[in-house]
């Protein structure tokens, strides 16, 4: 009986090739737009795709940059999240989730408006997205008065 040698297992075997683990796409965009801006996350987007989308490396779906622009709002990046959500929609364009996520962040912003016209594109590509329907729902609700107070 003959024993043929096993086949190593190496942290490139895990890692696509790479020797260390690159960072998750999300976390990528984040700190390019915490640098550079939007603009600078875009970019960071397309040289990662352009130079790894054969190799497995990074997660490319809507989910990883939608992410990326959620972290940014939540830190108070509106305008840098909105940019990387276009590229979501521009990356998906026909995922209603990824026009509902540019609906959530302009509702977030104030837009009421673009929000809605974002949420009813949703709708138009998946009429049953509670994302988009819940939205569009409180972009359209009349915003609750001012109260400005008597002196």
């Amino acid at each position: 009986m003959t024993h043929a040698p096993r086949a190593g297992v190496t942290c490139q075997t895990c890692h696509r090739g790479a020797t260390r683990p690159p960072l998750p796409l999300d976390v990528e965009l984040t700190r390019a737009a915490e640098a550079g801006g939007g603009a600078a996350a875009v970019a960071r987007y397309r040289e990662l795709r352009r130079d790894h989308e054969a190799d497995g490396q990074y997660d490319f779906r809507l989910l990883a940059v939608g992410s990326a622009a959620m972290r940014l709002a939540e830190s108070g990046r509106m305008d840098d999240a909105l940019t990387i959500a276009r590229l979501a929609k521009e990356e998906n364009p026909r995922i209603a989730d990824a026009s509902a996520l540019i609906g959530d962040l302009l509702l977030r912003k104030g837009d009421r408006a673009s929000a809605a016209a974002a949420f009813r594109d949703a709708l138009a590509l998946d009429p049953q997205n509670g994302m988009a329907r819940r939205g569009l729902k409180q972009a359209e609700e009349a915003p609750p008065p001012t109260v400005t107070p008597r002196n």
